[in-house]
């Protein structure tokens, strides 16, 4: 019985009907997936083709047995006689149609793995310089010195949104857009998000979408542009795959002001989907979240994050005026206390001592407050553990850090703990994958030559600082630093045109060079030049540094502790090469369990350079 079923099923061609149509379906379903994105066709539209091609095959197969193809036309398999029926035949065509389908599908195929495989050149040309956003458009650095690895997966990069506004005041308002959709898409963890310091080096920039997919190796660019008039918001945005030029999906919207957070929200979800992405409910409820329900404060935070860096620094005009404007229209406004948080942390590292306090107690208030109002947010957490760590809560840190699930916009702030603690091998780990996401960034640039620096791989260190140069066009005051840290050990003597300029103005570093040749004398200057106790941390770095290689490894470890005390992230000072003799002083034991180092190495493990000894000591090489 069995035997003679299947005889009629191939004899009715059954199973050959079956597999012409799922090979044509898949075809199909190819063509619309590809096709109907450019259309700006929605998502749903694909979803019920394919859903529609799925449920018609058993119908399809319930067809090819009961009928057959006639001379006559279409009859019924019953109604026909076995020596009139020219199923053979038909068979016959279908297999030539098989075979046919068969080679186009593998061919599709076939081009699919190669666009996925191929590796996009390297252009290896100098780099123009960097020129900050006021100065107008650049030509940003090139492929060789932005990023030399393989193009990310599921990667994008959201360039600055051109501003169309009738007013040049209203600036503020596409460059605001820009940044908080670069926040939304970061919120999706399946994305590598290029940072915002690393795009907007193409501010206005007259390069291809090619090009800068190859120079900061991503898949896929997001271009558009914002025009903001009369309470009314125009956003155009277009996702093109940097590979092919491929428009993978484009949309504009035309709303009031008040839909604002939703055009975000479309764009982000419609960039996922685009890219195939796949995002959590809480990933996507979050996206989707209105941050603040008082427009005014919305405008003022733009124009603060517009601000930023940009004189003045306090008072009328600045930034944090901005900021505290919008938390004074929306005390709750998460977004707003971050930045507040942020902008305090950075004015504090160039403040009075007096000043420092002051900065140091607005940016943990912020912090808190954003964290307690989202506190299973990545951003609000990564942020708290930054604050914890600059004042030295060491396992609290850690505890934040943990907490962010390994979030791109965490990985700069948990580099900063790790080198801080001592984790030398993880934060470089960490380190290089801030790299990929922030190529034209020059701290994050900037700590990952540090990284070699502090296993001692100057041969890498010198390596990673020509690429910065080419990439910053010579212009990399911390490269320079970081590579100087690298060159200073205690085993090697070092030649004038080894040490280079220092950050600070009027900093020892600039004088060094002439005591290199009697370390007595230049040891003494150091001391002299240390007695000023309103000294800032850059100035207290250099004296470290150069008081170790002197010969002065006490006056190192005053200028560590008083930098240490202001910000204590600056223990990263302690794990260079120059700081051998330093650690092997009984102070500095003192000095780790004082500031909470070691309690924290004993519950998450011990650093690179130091090991237990006994039930309660231990030693750092």
């Amino acid at each position: 019985m069995a035997i003679s079923f299947l005889a009629e099923l191939r004899r009715r061609n059954v199973v050959k009907v079956g597999i012409t149509y799922v090979v044509a379906a898949w075809l199909l379903i190819q063509m619309v997936t590809t096709v109907l994105p450019t259309f700006n066709a929605p998502p749903w539209i694909a979803q019920s083709v394919t859903f529609l091609l799925i449920l018609a095959l058993p119908f399809v197969l319930l067809f090819a047995w009961a009928f057959e193809i006639t001379p006559e036309g279409l009859k019924k398999t019953s109604d026909v006689a076995l020596e009139a029926s020219i199923a053979p035949r038909t068979g016959q065509r279908l297999t030539y149609l098989i075979v046919a389908l068969l080679v186009v599908a593998v061919g599709l195929v076939s081009v699919d793995l190669f666009r996925v495989g191929v590796q996009v050149p390297q252009a290896s040309n100098a780099a123009p310089a960097a020129q900050p956003a006021e100065a107008g458009p650049v030509q940003p650095p090139t492929a060789r010195a932005a990023n030399d690895a393989q193009v990310l997966p599921n990667s994008v990069a959201v360039i600055p949104l051109a501003n169309l506004s009738p007013r040049q005041e209203d600036a503020y308002f596409a460059a605001g857009i820009h940044d908080e959709i670069l926040s939304q898409l970061g919120k999706l963890k399946n994305l590598s998000v290029i940072a915002r310091t690393s795009v907007m080096q193409y501010a206005g920039t007259t390069k291809t979408i090619q090009e800068i997919g190859r120079e900061l190796g991503v898949k896929t660019v997001l271009e558009g542009s914002v025009r903001y008039a009369d309470g009314r918001v125009l956003v155009t945005a277009q996702l093109v795959d940097a590979a092919t030029n491929v428009n993978l999906w484009n949309d504009s919207y035309e709303r009031e002001l008040s839909n604002v957070f939703a055009i975000q929200a479309d764009i982000a979800m419609n960039v996922a989907n685009a890219m195939r992405a796949e995002f959590t409910p809480a990933e996507q409820r979050s996206i989707e979240r209105t941050p603040t329900a008082s427009l005014d404060a919305y405008d003022r935070y733009l124009i603060a994050t517009n601000r930023i860096g940009k004189p003045p620094l306090r008072g009328p005009g600045s930034a944090i005026e901005a900021v505290d404007a919008a938390l004074a229209l929306d005390p709750d406004f998460v977004k707003a206390l971050v930045l507040k948080a942020n902008i305090h942390g950075a004015l504090s590292q160039q403040a009075s001592a007096a000043a420092y306090a002051a900065d140091d107690e607005q940016m943990l208030t912020a912090a808190l407050r954003a964290a307690q109002l989202e506190p299973g947010a990545p951003e609000t957490q990564a942020l708290l553990a930054a604050v914890r760590g600059r004042r030295g809560e060491w396992a609290a840190a850690e505890t934040a850090f943990r907490q962010t699930n390994g979030a791109a916009a965490s990985a700069r702030l948990y580099r900063t703990h790790l080198f801080s603690v001592g984790r030398l091998e993880q934060a470089q780990e960490v380190s290089a994958v801030a790299r990929r996401t922030d190529p034209l960034e020059p701290v994050t640039r900037g700590f990952y030559l540090l990284g070699f620096a502090m296993v001692g791989d100057t041969e890498r260190a010198e390596q990673e600082y020509v690429r910065g140069v080419d990439a910053f066009g010579g212009n990399w005051p911390l490269g320079t630093w970081f590579v100087t840290m690298a060159r200073v050990r205690l085993d090697r003597a070092l030649s004038p045109d080894e040490v280079l300029p220092g950050m600070a103005p009027n900093s020892a570093q600039n004088w060094v060079p002439q005591y290199l040749q009697s370390k007595g004398a230049g040891l003494a200057r150091l001391r002299e030049f240390a007695a000023d106790q309103s000294l800032g941390i850059d100035h207290l770095s250099v004296i470290a540094l150069w008081s170790a290689y002197f010969g002065g490894p006490d006056l190192s470890l005053e200028a560590i502790e008083r930098a240490t005390r202001r910000n204590a992230q600056n223990a990263f000072l302690l794990w260079l090469p120059a700081m051998r003799d330093v650690r092997q002083l009984p102070r500095f034991k003192a000095f780790v369990k004082e500031v909470g180092l070691v309690d924290y190495w004993r519950q998450y493990g011990w650093p690179t350079l130091c090991k237990p000894v006994g039930a309660g000591d231990f030693a750092c090489t």
